[in-house]
């Protein structure tokens, strides 16, 4: 789930607040508000480092990822869902089109 949250740049289910009442999270990290993995991390050199623990922690705009991965991951499917059926018309719209040639051709040599 944490390699989700990394990849997807998200936080939680539906945002950083569903770590609030999470007991096992408060247990494990009782002076944090949310996971490592809702911090912004860096584009580049490192990728894997997070940009500022503590501006994250005080949940600073910029440095914590604010979207929930239902919303993220609903979205990316959503999109390449369509992508996937617009290719697939494109090919039934091809074999159509050479079905009907083949068939013009095939009538037209007939006769």
């Amino acid at each position: 789930m944490m390699l989700c949250k990394q990849q997807f740049r998200c936080c939680g289910i539906l945002g950083p607040g569903d770590f609030k009442n999470a007991e096992l999270f408060r247990e494990n990290q009782p002076d944090d508000l949310w996971p490592h993995a809702c911090c912004t991390r860096a584009k580049s050199p490192a990728p894997e480092e997070i940009l500022d623990v503590k501006l994250c922690q005080e949940g600073t705009v910029g440095y914590v990822n604010n979207l929930g991965c239902y919303r993220k991951i609903s979205y990316f499917f959503y999109w390449y869902t369509w992508t996937f059926v617009g290719c697939c018309l494109g090919v039934l719209a091809a074999e159509i089109f050479v079905m009907a040639t083949a068939w013009y051709l095939h009538r037209k040599l007939n006769d």
